[in-house]
């Protein structure tokens, strides 16, 4: 993970709490699932 800028981004506070962490990773984690599930799909069909 790149290290935490503080002045780069004006949400470091989310980065320092653990949420936007949190909710980068549920976002990538529905985003694979929905892209498996568009390949699995296509693939079946």
């Amino acid at each position: 993970m790149n290290p935490p800028v503080p002045a780069a981004r004006p949400r470091s506070r989310w980065r320092r709490s653990g949420i936007g962490l949190r909710l980068l990773a549920a976002q990538a984690i529905v985003l694979a699932a929905g892209a498996v599930t568009t390949s699995v799909v296509a693939a079946v069909v």
